[in-house]
């Protein structure tokens, strides 16, 4: 008699509930308090006033939700999605759980790009989008290029030429970062805090081009699931299953490297995301990528909404970096999880 499999469709939509209920407590949370019913009300008037319906009230809440809540929580969502869905791709191509989104040095060429922006002082924007911006998702990009090109040889990718590339570009940019910070004294305190991430001053027009970046990125990355399932067993198990490890391993890493490009050029860097959550979800859900990502996705959007949340509604009259909230929960973890595995090596 077969055994029947376990459906995780119900937890899932679970997960996507609490995503909807966070998202509804967050819009209400922040220095002005604005009640549930509240809220509820100047949704409905919007979405009349949209049909022609009604007038537009432009009031202060209204303001405050539309143009300051609604797009961060929009972001914390899909940013969240992106990173947690990259960590689950990277964990499993080089076959580590404690793999992280930004193991290739794309944050360090992000911060190096906004530092340098901030600190010529570059304030000119194109098509809607600011210097610092453009300057990190060129810089994420440039650093990305640069450790495959390093990494690259005879047509082929190491995963371990392709860890010490990322590990030496990441310090090599990260010393340029430390000296435009020693020599520009008055920007520092700008960049210090690009560099631990913020959903402050994100707009609708970012949120239009991250959200089909992710969505777009992420689905190729689940087209792989099955190749991902094999590369997690050895890649000379994998060559003999007939799968093409080099381009499987370049298309995941080409697709994720752009995902989390535009999340660090909109975001700033917020780590840990991409670390916790897949691993998270492998307990629960097992280790099959064709349902780990999705779950990874939606626990990472869950996550991120949560530190912004807390980021901006901890202290009344300030904000804290959400990198900084995210590394309260993701440092200690790290450190469990860092000290089981050589529990396990031990063993």
């Amino acid at each position: 008699m077969k055994q029947k499999k376990k459906s995780y469709l119900p937890l899932f939509l679970m997960l996507a509930v609490l995503l909807l209920l966070l998202s509804m407590g967050s819009v209400t949370m922040g220095d002005a308090a604005i009640r549930v019913d509240e809220t509820i009300a100047i949704l409905w008037h919007k979405l009349l006033a949209l049909l022609g319906l009604a007038q537009e009230q432009g009031g202060s809440k209204e303001i405050i939700l539309f143009n300051i809540r609604i797009p961060r929580i929009l972001t914390a969502i899909f940013a969240g999605a992106g990173l947690a869905g990259v960590g689950c791709a990277y964990q499993g191509v080089f076959r580590n759980s404690m793999a992280d989104p930004y193991i290739l040095g794309i944050s360090s060429g992000a911060t190096l790009g906004a530092a340098l922006a901030i600190s010529l002082g570059i304030n000119e924007s194109v098509a809607g989008f600011g210097a610092v911006t453009l300057a990190a998702f060129a810089g994420a990009l440039a650093s990305t290029f640069l450790v495959y090109s390093l990494a690259m040889r005879r047509s082929r990718t190491s995963m371990t030429s392709l860890l010490l590339s990322g590990v030496a570009v990441s310090y090599f940019l990260s010393s340029i970062v430390s000296l435009i910070l020693v020599f520009d004294e008055q920007n520092v305190s700008k960049i210090v805090y690009w560099t631990m991430g913020s959903l402050a001053s994100v707009s609708y027009l970012q949120i239009a081009i991250l959200a089909p970046v992710v969505i777009l990125g992420s689905f190729l990355l689940y087209s792989n699931w099955r190749e991902l399932d094999i590369l997690t067993s050895g890649e000379e198990v994998a060559r003999s299953l007939g799968v093409e490890t080099e381009r499987v391993k370049i298309r995941i890493l080409i697709y994720s490297s752009l995902i989390v490009a535009v999340c660090v050029a909109f975001t700033g860097v917020i780590g840990f995301v991409g670390l916790m959550m897949p691993h998270i979800m492998r307990m629960i859900v097992g280790p099959s990528h064709k349902r780990l990502i999705p779950f990874a996705m939606i626990s990472g959007s869950i996550f991120l909404l949560v530190a912004d949340t807390i980021a901006r509604s901890l202290i009344d009259g300030a904000e804290l970096p959400v990198g900084a909230v995210t590394a309260l929960f993701g440092a200690p973890y790290f450190i469990w999880l860092l000290a089981r595995s050589r529990g396990g090596e031990k063993s």
